[in-house]
């Protein structure tokens, strides 16, 4: 008895693996942004495009500095020493130039008064 199976396979393209790179490759650069910013791996790998494993493996070697004492992304982030945890605290303080943007244009529109020294 000879069985023929009628499924048919569907050939998935094989990329060879790239080097990580994180000054000449953008996804692997968004891959740290993104967890400087707290997002969960999931959420990174919904992001990019990459695999939870593929997202994990960009950010331990982001992190391999801590082996060396250097400061990860991540505690820069907890400390406020970051440009995105100094860009958080800016936003929510009101400061910066998204301020500066909408008391120009509330100014202009005669609905805005700086306050005199």
């Amino acid at each position: 008895m000879s069985h023929t199976s009628t499924v048919s396979r569907q050939k998935r393209a094989v990329t060879k693996p790239r080097r990580v790179d994180f000054f000449m490759q953008m996804q692997d650069l968004r891959c740290v942004l993104l967890a400087a910013a707290g997002l969960s791996t999931a959420a990174i790998a919904g992001k990019t495009g990459l695999t939870e494993c593929q997202v994990s493996y960009r950010l331990g070697k982001s992190e391999q500095g801590r082996r060396r004492g250097d400061p990860t992304q991540r505690s820069l982030y907890r400390q406020g020493m970051s440009p995105i945890a100094s860009l958080v605290v800016a936003l929510a303080s009101g400061s910066g130039p998204i301020r500066e943007q909408v008391t120009e244009r509330l100014y202009k529109r005669g609905l805005y008064t700086p306050k005199s020294r």
